[in-house]
């Protein structure tokens, strides 16, 4: 299983708000010592923030936590889509690749 892998039995964990916040700054690209600043904590303070993250993610880079944070929130616009969306029970019509009206006018094969 690679970092990327999710067992699809697996709810999707939950960060505190400190471990969010840190992980939304470094998806932004921002340092520890410039998330510290914004967050008024120490860098180490942010470092353990993204650690915890990290670790509850099921991953070990900040690149793959920020990978991992996306595909849940894709997976999370889908299920919802999924569950507002009603269930049709009327049969598309099929696609007609060459209408008739195409087919009369072109010349036959020989």
């Amino acid at each position: 299983m690679n970092d990327l892998d999710l067992p699809e039995e697996q709810a999707p964990p939950e960060l505190t708000g400190r471990q969010l916040a840190c992980m939304l700054l470094v998806k932004e690209g921002l340092t520890s010592k410039e998330i510290g600043r914004e967050l008024k904590i120490s860098p180490r303070t942010v470092d353990q923030h993204i650690a915890g993250a990290l670790t509850t993610l099921g991953v070990s880079t900040r690149v793959a936590g920020v990978a991992r944070m996306y595909e849940l929130e894709r997976a999370e616009e889908h299920t919802s889509a999924e569950q507002s969306l009603p269930v049709s029970r009327v049969q598309p019509e099929p696609v007609r690749l060459f209408p008739e009206e195409i087919r009369s006018q072109s010349p036959p094969i020989l």
